[in-house]
């Protein structure tokens, strides 16, 4: 019965943490501006559609998601990879639905708007 005790405890402090604990994005809309990474590709004039993939969680920014605007390109350097909030019209759940993976994007400006 010693070490009954302090395992119990254990327990409980672990079940407890793990409660806390949730994977990032689980509560994601499926509709509406979502902050992501996009690795932007050296020319993308004003008004032109581009296919993007959303990818894995990007290496530097662990909880945002990728968007592979420049899939023709062998690797996309750092310098070409921005912090952007896009727009998203479509099921973007990236987490549970391979199908949201692919998605036609138009830069306006500074901005992306991305659609199924």
């Amino acid at each position: 019965m010693r070490f009954g005790t302090p395992l119990l405890i254990f327990c409980s402090l672990a079940a407890a943490c793990s409660s806390m604990v949730q994977s990032p994005r689980k509560d994601v809309p499926a509709d509406g501006t979502h902050r992501v990474v996009v690795m932007h590709p050296e020319q993308w004039p004003n008004s032109e559609n581009r296919n993007c993939y959303i990818g894995t969680y990007d290496v530097v920014h662990k909880d945002l998601w990728t968007l592979d605007c420049d899939r023709l390109a062998h690797e996309t350097p750092r310098s070409r990879m921005f912090v952007i909030d896009v727009r998203f019209s479509g099921n973007f759940d990236p987490a549970n639905n391979q199908t949201s993976s692919e998605w036609t994007c138009q830069k306006e400006g500074a901005s992306l708007i991305c659609k199924q």
